[in-house]
């Protein structure tokens, strides 16, 4: 969902939204956690060093 939004790709971007709703997921957590994502990877454009950094990538998450 993430890539379909950077890429301006409204309609997968909403059918992707209709799959997470279809699969019992509640749009706003969802769209909450796009937002999370979305400044995560604003911080580490900003800051590099910051992408080990267990707030912005949780555990299992950052890049190696």
């Amino acid at each position: 969902m993430v890539t379909a939004v950077a890429d301006e790709n409204a309609p997968a971007a909403f059918e992707l939204a209709g799959r997470a709703v279809e699969a019992g997921n509640d749009l706003r957590l969802v769209c909450r956690e796009l937002s999370r994502v979305a400044r995560d990877l604003m911080v580490i454009g900003i800051d590099a060093t910051r992408a080990d950094d267990p707030e912005i990538a949780p555990e299992g998450i950052a890049s190696g």
